[in-house]
């Protein structure tokens, strides 16, 4: 680096030798430097393609999230809240309907594989399989 600064100065390089040539490492910078100035394109191109790529997204979960909260308010203002849970109205067949009151349950769940019986409104089987592989290894003595 000095030498390409000061050519003309004395030490122990000569410039009848330099002169002319690179050396490895001032190549290597060089090429460095021409890279970086593609790369750098590239990356600005990219990140461009990447943040619209990211509001395209950002705007089409919005789109969706007031699309689900119009839907709950619509089902919201048409609900019809009963009176009483006891009789089934045939004017209310097919419309969205509020219930209030004690849940009874007149007959348990069974599940006749496991034998269980259990007074609830859901009876839910959870199977979990083990499996592993049995080696066996005999000795004859």
């Amino acid at each position: 680096m000095y030498r390409t600064i000061y050519p003309e100065a004395p030490g122990l390089h000569h410039s009848w030798y330099n002169k002319g040539r690179k050396r490895a490492l001032e190549r290597c910078q060089c090429m460095q430097l021409q890279y970086r100035h593609h790369l750098g394109w590239f990356k600005k191109i990219v990140g461009f393609f990447v943040v619209i790529i990211s509001l395209v997204v950002l705007f089409w979960n919005e789109g969706r999230a007031i699309e689900g909260t119009k839907a709950y308010d619509e089902g919201l203002r048409s609900v019809y809240p009963l009176v009483t849970p006891d009789y089934v109205l045939k004017e209310n067949e097919g419309k969205l309907v509020h219930i209030v009151g004690y849940l009874r349950i007149p007959e348990p769940l069974e599940d006749d594989f496991y034998g269980v019986s259990i007074s609830a409104v859901k009876l839910k089987r959870r199977v979990q399989m083990y499996q592993w592989v049995e080696e066996e290894i005999k000795q004859e003595i």
